[in-house]
């Protein structure tokens, strides 16, 4: 059997500070832990058996960076737009002002397939790295 890899992928789009994704190498899915402000852990089901070698956590949201794959995508583009996008990133208030200015050039939906095809290679990364067999059925 093998993981959905677009299982993996929906987990790394919703990372947060308060949650960490977990795959459980049983039963070939991924769960999440809420972690609450009163210090307190749940889980998304069942209650989880921290087993030593069950769980392998999923990149946490301080190692997957949003700003650099913005970056990248700034990057990627043709002047004018590059320069654009990529002053757009400087200083407070760089996420708005990046969606504004996406908006503004017509690229939404660019940014979109771009974040979602970095999101993806970071999935096929880390089940190599973790030998997790997947199955993506998006490609």
């Amino acid at each position: 059997m093998a993981i959905e890899l677009e299982e993996i992928v929906d987990a790394l789009s919703m990372l947060d500070d308060e949650t960490t994704y977990y795959y459980d190498k049983q039963e070939e899915r991924v769960e999440v832990v809420f972690d609450f402000d009163d210090g307190s852990y749940a889980a998304n089901e069942d209650e989880i058996d921290w087993d030593d070698d069950r769980y392998i956590p999923l990149p946490s949201s301080r190692e997957v960076d949003d700003y650099e794959i913005m970056a990248a995508f700034a990057h990627q583009l043709a002047e004018p737009q590059q320069q654009t996008v990529a002053t757009s990133l400087q200083g407070r208030g760089a996420f708005r002002r990046f969606r504004t200015t996406l908006d503004d050039l017509g690229l939404t939906q660019q940014w979109y397939d771009f974040r979602a095809a970095a999101y993806r290679r970071m999935a096929i990364e880390w089940c190599k790295t973790h030998d997790v067999a997947f199955v993506d059925n998006v490609a």
